[in-house]
């Protein structure tokens, strides 16, 4: 909790433009502190509960495309919605509502169908350019223990009116490239330690002679 008597699942902080700085937590309740050095100080105050924002674990809010994005984690899985956030005076809760002609949007959209939860997103620099990103994590439920994903970037497609996840370029440094030629049928076995994960990418010589077709 950020403070005594609060509920989990604390968002990261937003900043309104009167310059409050904003959270929410697991059961839709909306906490202000004053300034940066007030949030830094651990000042927070209860300005009340927002509806349109659901109560759900792990919640964020960050703008992206033509809106804001609420993301949530229910029933077992991890959403989004697009709409738009309407901070209103400091000690206002505020609004998130549909943005029009998008209003389909503002529906829970999946982010990952698989064995993703509890995912948490931050801002984060991109190498290179003084732009920033949007940077996701998630819990993977897979044996034997569960672990953490690989980063993701969010961003969105207006063309096919989605957020889009793609890897970090970053990740392609723990790329490395292994080339071999196989003369003859049978297994190609690596060395111990070369690799856990592995893709192939195959080319062959079938050797095709006068009307030969291979099906």
């Amino acid at each position: 909790p950020i403070a005594n008597d609060t509920q989990r699942d604390p968002s990261g902080p937003w900043t309104t433009a009167s310059g409050e700085v904003r959270t929410r937590t697991y059961d839709s309740r909306v906490y202000a502190a004053a300034s940066d050095a007030a949030m830094l100080r651990g000042e927070w105050s209860l300005v009340g509960t927002l509806d349109a924002f659901l109560t759900c674990e792990c919640p964020s809010l960050y703008p992206l495309g033509p809106g804001v994005v609420q993301k949530t984690s229910c029933r077992g899985r991890d959403w989004w919605q697009l709409g738009n956030y309407t901070a209103g005076e400091p000690g206002s809760v505020g609004s998130f509502e549909p943005i029009q002609g998008l209003e389909d949007l503002f529906e829970q959209h999946l982010i990952d169908p698989g064995a993703f939860y509890a995912s948490k997103d931050a801002e984060y620099p991109t190498l290179g350019t003084n732009a920033t990103r949007r940077v996701n994590w998630g819990w993977a439920r897979v044996d034997p223990a569960s672990t953490q994903t690989l980063p993701r970037e969010i961003v969105y497609n207006p063309a096919a009116r989605t957020l889009e996840q793609r890897p970090l370029p970053e990740l392609a440094a723990l790329r490395e490239r292994l080339e071999a030629n196989v003369s003859r049928l049978g297994p190609l076995r690596l060395d111990s330690g070369v690799a856990k994960r592995a893709e192939l990418r195959a080319s062959f010589d079938v050797g095709l002679e006068h009307d030969r077709h291979l099906v």
